[in-house]
């Protein structure tokens, strides 16, 4: 597999002061492609993290150094750096600028607005649940499961009693064996498209444990293991 980097030039009045160290995430448009960027900065400035296209849901590394009034991202391909991002700070919390296509020229307009700030470290940017590749590749399994209707493998990734909502009423499921009885009015159709729809890569996680389609599936670790503890239907 190709190793891509991104490196982005964006340059602000006094950007340094703009984001807080640990993890922004940035929902945006690049043209007409919704991206969602999640960059990590540490107490040097340095900037770390990745990016994606909604619609492929394949992270991207990012990597650059913050500077006093603007960072660097270029996307880079076997060495070659493919793309540059030039924007500015409208605000806090929006950006706004050029992208360009260096090996045609072609320029889009990009926008990318904070999203969420989840702190953390490098390695955890979902707090104390696990590794990153710990928990985006268990919502990737989820996520997965949902569409093939996989239910014996949601029926033993969920902590149970576990609420959901069966014909516009709350319903305690207790038992794995409740939930494959009353698989299809939980995992409706329409739950099922919300979650296909969502980008695996944009996941926000607090105390609570971590989510992902603003709030229609939640996962913590209980006993070391990671299980779905919220199904909102």
């Amino acid at each position: 597999m190709k190793t891509t980097y991104l490196f982005l030039l964006l340059s602000t009045f006094s950007f340094s002061q703009d984001i807080e160290n640990g993890w922004s995430t940035y929902n945006g448009k690049i043209g007409n492609s919704s991206i969602i960027v999640s960059l990590f900065k540490d107490a040097k400035n340095n900037l770390i993290g990745n990016y994606c296209y909604n619609k492929y849901e394949k992270r991207i590394p990012l990597k650059g150094i913050l500077g006093k009034d603007s960072f660097t991202i270029s996307e880079y391909s076997n060495s070659k750096a493919t793309a540059t991002f030039y924007g500015l700070f409208v605000t806090n919390d929006s950006i706004t600028g050029k992208w360009k296509n260096n090996s045609n020229n072609n320029i889009f307009d990009f926008t990318m607005q904070l999203s969420a700030w989840t702190g953390g470290s490098i390695d955890h940017k979902y707090s104390s649940l696990g590794s990153n590749k710990e928990i985006e590749n268990y919502f990737e399994k989820t996520k997965k499961a949902i569409i093939d209707d996989d239910k014996i493998w949601l029926s033993t990734n969920i902590s149970y009693p576990i609420k959901v909502t069966i014909n516009n009423k709350k319903v305690t499921i207790k038992s794995s064996k409740d939930f494959i009885t009353k698989y299809t009015s939980i995992i409706t159709q329409a739950f099922k498209t919300k979650i296909s729809n969502h980008c695996i890569c944009d996941i926000f996680a607090n105390d609570q444990g971590a989510m992902i389609a603003n709030g229609a599936l939640w996962i913590n670790k209980i006993k070391s293991k990671l299980v779905i503890i919220s199904i909102n239907n």
